[in-house]
């Protein structure tokens, strides 16, 4: 307790948020940041590309410590993340592939950069757009990265990707989901997400909660209450969920065993699609799973978990991915994520 005092008097007020320290969370998100940034596997025209497992929660994070921190101007990893995105955004449309993950990423990103930001459409995200829907597929859907990896690189992140492209439509500024020349392919999005929806891992079906916050029209109050529902009946008793809790996921015999109890990403991952979509800090159910985040925070900045799929070399690129993802998770869980601003 001691030791707590004095590391209290020489921290900024800024950096503690309740019990977690926001200062701490932002260095680590930063350091991972600038390790990815020189990853050649990372290596992308005009920067480091977007991955679900990294950059993708840091650009949805990073904004939000700086808020909390009041920071003046984004990081030079945030500022070249973007830009990486918007240099290789306006080629030449591609039809649908097995793989369109990086079409829908760079409309995500642009498109909650300009709500953030400028409340305008920008050219850049105008232009990810277009390469979006000319990659939509006749289901409605995008082909996505299957590398047997859970949770983001398996057949059901296929839905994933959809849900993702529903929020980056919904926030886009300048009422651009109910733009008259995207109608057909916003139908085919909501058909696609309406009609495979049973069955979808717990954890799927929270990010359509959080898209039907954005997007109208996605699922019924009933159906969105219901998977609320299902969420607070999984959460422990301590406030976090168990990683099988958000599943079914498949057996990975060569992953690291599963440590019983709550789970830091489950937890933050929950938690992080509830607030976004619009669950009010004091719902006891969702009090007490940011009491759970507070309470599990690393003294390194991060909340920690391993792999789903495969132990890695330990100081690995790889070893950590998991970390990042659930740290950001766990940001935008406990501050007041502008994300979830005009949630329905």
């Amino acid at each position: 307790m001691r030791a707590r005092f004095a590391l209290l008097l020489l921290t900024p007020l800024a950096a503690w948020c309740g019990d977690w320290n926001a200062a701490a969370a932002a260095k680590y998100l930063d350091g991972r940041a600038s390790e990815w940034a020189v990853w050649p596997r990372a290596a992308k025209e005009g920067g480091p590309c977007v991955s679900c497992h990294t950059t993708l929660g840091y650009l949805m994070a990073r904004p939000e410590l700086r808020h909390t921190l009041r920071e003046p101007v984004p990081t030079e990893f945030e500022k070249g993340l973007v830009a990486g995105v918007k240099v290789r955004t306006g080629k030449a449309p591609a039809p649908p592939t097995a793989d369109n993950t990086q079409a829908v990423l760079a409309a995500f990103v642009l498109a909650t950069e300009d709500a953030r930001r400028s409340a305008r459409l920008g050219a850049e995200t105008e232009a990810a757009f277009k390469t979006m829907w000319a990659t939509q597929r006749d289901d409605g859907a995008w082909g996505w990265t299957h590398q047997d990896l859970e949770p983001w690189e398996v057949p059901e992140s296929d839905y994933f990707g959809a849900a993702l492209a529903a929020v980056a439509t919904g926030v886009a500024p300048d009422g651009y989901q109910k733009r008259p020349d995207i109608q057909a392919n916003v139908t085919g999005l909501k058909a696609y997400l309406r009609d495979r929806r049973e069955g979808q891992p717990l954890g799927n079906r929270l990010v359509l909660v959080w898209a039907d916050s954005r997007l109208e029209g996605l699922v019924s109050a009933s159906e969105r209450r219901a998977v609320i529902d299902e969420t607070w009946g999984k959460q422990s008793a301590d406030g976090g969920w168990t990683l099988a809790s958000l599943g079914p996921w498949r057996d990975h015999p060569k992953a690291p065993p599963a440590a019983p109890g709550s789970n830091a990403y489950a937890t933050a991952w929950a938690a992080s699609m509830l607030r976004m979509s619009g669950v009010k800090v004091d719902e006891p159910h969702l009090a007490r799973a940011l009491g759970w985040l507070r309470s599990h925070q690393d003294p390194g900045g991060y909340w920690d978990a391993v792999s789903m799929n495969h132990i890695y070399p330990p100081g690995s690129m790889m070893e950590r991915f998991m970390r990042d993802a659930t740290t950001a998770y766990a940001v935008l869980a406990l501050t007041d994520s502008r994300l979830s601003d005009g949630a329905r």
